[in-house]
């Protein structure tokens, strides 16, 4: 007597699933990895524009102007040196507080700044 998993009948009765099951396994594994990729994407994209406003806010001002240029210096109204000088048009060194402070007095002059003497 032969067993019943060996008999021609079972095999030929579930012959159809030893090619179904495996696509189907490959069909679900792609499908879990393009939902995977399509999150990642989504989380790099989130940090990229994160990014690109954090640089954006380091260059411009609120109201979209941006800012003067700037390095190392010393101010020339506090007098401390700063890693951050804005380095105005007309010869000023400013640092950001009192960039912040010039910026928001009435006409835009603040009149502790000591006068520029010219070379």
């Amino acid at each position: 007597m032969v067993p019943y998993l060996l008999s021609v009948s079972f095999i030929e009765l579930y012959a159809h699933l030893l090619i179904a099951v495996p696509i189907v396994v490959a069909v679900i594994l792609v499908a879990i990895l393009i939902v995977v990729m399509a999150i990642k994407w989504q989380l790099w994209s989130a940090r990229m524009r994160r990014a690109r406003r954090a640089a954006r806010a380091i260059k411009f001002r609120p109201d979209g102007q941006p800012y003067p240029p700037s390095g190392r210096g010393m101010c020339d109204i506090c007098e401390q040196p700063h890693e951050k000088i804005y380095y105005l048009s007309d010869g000023q060194r400013l640092c950001p507080q009192c960039y912040a402070t010039l910026e928001m007095s009435p006409e835009g002059q603040n009149s502790s700044l000591p006068p520029k003497e010219s070379p």
